[in-house]
């Protein structure tokens, strides 16, 4: 005997039966064995059309989705309050009409569709005023042309794209036509900004860094700029900032000739008010000084602060210096004790001498073991 199926297997070990030799045979053969069988691709229920479908869809979509880059821009720069895209079918589109374009669906791919032009046909969508108003099917080769005829290109690529021939077959692309639909992928200019550090100590001179990067690609730049002074000959550079003792941010701002293609990018570095927190015995007079000797300084976004009094001193106080006006305190338990706290407006001197508005949260008695929580 060989493998059996579930139900035949189970019917020879129902209560009462004895089963033979042969059929415990059977079930052993009926089933994987880790060391002794192999599993294959083809054991694995879809996976060897899911792979397929893989390898032949990036290979055929990539180029193709590439290509019609260069299209969506002109037709963007032409229809600029309509979003643009291509996708298998109107109901696709407006589901999304807010990307750009799209793969087409992959449920449409066959296993023969291993080459760009195995791909003869997409729509071409345009979407405004919350309705798709335009729609209409074209074979790549066809909307490539028509691209060319209505002044997507550069008289230089038309020159390229009348090379673009169907070849002995209406449905491929030999290697040269896709070596020349792939000159005229169009690249948008790109840019970053970045600043070191991002944030530092309010009243501390601190040197910042500001560093730019600008690839044109095969956008036309006409003015660069990094606030306000002209970058145009020095597209990638770093520039520092010498003594900031307050927050300072800089704009990096691109024009290209395609103006749906400028960049504008803001880097701030953040100077932050410091805040202090403690338990201490010492009178604080406000200065800089007596805050920094008698409490814990930090530089925060939030005003979060957390003191644990493990020994007491004689007299001593929570404090907390904050930037919030209306913070509410809690012990350990969470529960609210701000009414154990006195708060007190003061003006805090910083480390260069300028001052800042703070409210100082003690404790109205000498203060007990415990957490104090400032939120």
């Amino acid at each position: 005997m060989a493998k059996q199926t579930r139900n035949i297997l189970k019917s020879w070990f129902e209560t009462g039966d004895k089963p033979t030799q042969a059929q415990f045979a059977s079930l052993i053969d009926s089933f994987f064995h880790l060391d002794e069988d192999q599993l294959t691709i083809t054991k694995v229920a879809n996976l060897e059309t899911a792979l397929n479908n893989r390898i032949t869809n990036n290979t055929a979509v990539a180029l193709m989705l590439e290509v019609v880059k260069r299209t969506a821009e002109y037709l963007n720069s032409n229809f600029k309050d309509k979003y643009v895209g291509i996708c298998n079918s109107a109901t696709q589109f407006e589901q999304h009409p807010e990307a750009y374009y799209y793969y087409i669906a992959s449920e449409s791919y066959e296993e023969s569709y291993n080459d760009l032009g195995s791909i003869p046909r997409f729509s071409i969508v345009y979407y405004g005023e919350d309705e798709l108003y335009h729609l209409f099917e074209i074979d790549i080769l066809s909307f490539m042309q028509e691209m060319a005829s209505n002044n997507a290109f550069t008289d230089t690529e038309k020159e390229k794209l009348a090379n673009i021939e169907v070849g002995a077959t209406a449905d491929e692309f030999t290697d040269i036509q896709r070596s020349l639909l792939l000159e005229l992928i169009f690249r948008v200019a790109t840019g970053t900004l970045s600043v070191s550090p991002t944030s530092f100590e309010r009243g501390v001179a601190t040197q910042l860094t500001f560093s730019w990067s600008v690839a044109p690609n095969d956008d036309t730049i006409n003015a660069a700029t990094l606030g306000g002074v002209d970058i145009s000959d020095n597209l990638s550079g770093s520039e520092t900032v010498e003594g900031a003792v307050e927050s300072t941010t800089k704009q990096l701002a691109v024009v290209c000739d395609n103006t749906n293609h400028n960049i504008t990018i803001n880097k701030t570095s953040t100077a932050r008010t410091p805040q202090w927190k403690g338990y201490t015995a010492a009178t604080l007079d406000n200065t800089y000084e007596a805050a920094n000797t008698n409490l814990t300084k930090f530089l925060s976004g939030s005003v979060a602060a957390t003191v644990v009094v493990e020994e007491l001193v004689g007299g001593g106080k929570v404090v907390f210096l904050s930037t919030d006006s209306d913070a509410t305190i809690y012990d350990a338990n969470n529960f609210d004790i701000t009414s154990a706290f006195t708060k007190t407006t003061i003006t805090q001197e910083l480390a260069d001498g300028t001052t800042v508005t703070l409210y100082k949260y003690a404790t109205t008695e000498a203060a007990t073991l415990g957490t104090y929580k400032l939120q």
